[in-house]
């Protein structure tokens, strides 16, 4: 069965949330969120593309470094559940302060 995990754009406590992206697990060799030029971006890697989305960092509530550890620790608990769990697909929520803006 193939697994994939739902990128949605703001937090699970969010009344606005919509999803911005679907990531194949199984093809995933790595994820970052990292600094670049600007906007902060969330990137995962396969053997075949990079998927990457722009995030924008509330920064009354979290540091740009903040934001990328939280989001980091977060996908990792999305990636780890849909490898362990039974269902075809698990939603990453990122962190309170972080919304993913649009796929690049």
């Amino acid at each position: 069965m193939s697994k994939y995990i739902y990128i949605n754009s703001h937090s699970q406590s969010s009344t606005s949330n919509a999803n911005v992206g679907l990531v194949f697990v199984e093809g995933i060799k790595d994820f970052e969120c990292e600094f670049t030029d600007a906007p902060l971006q969330f990137k995962t890697y396969d053997s075949f593309s990079t998927l990457t989305w722009n995030i924008v960092v509330d920064n009354n509530l979290l540091t740009d470094s903040q934001a990328k550890e939280l989001t980091d620790k977060a996908f990792s608990k999305a990636y780890i559940k849909s490898l362990n769990g039974v269902n075809s697909t698990v939603e990453f929520f990122p962190p309170n302060g972080v919304t993913f803006a649009s796929q690049v």
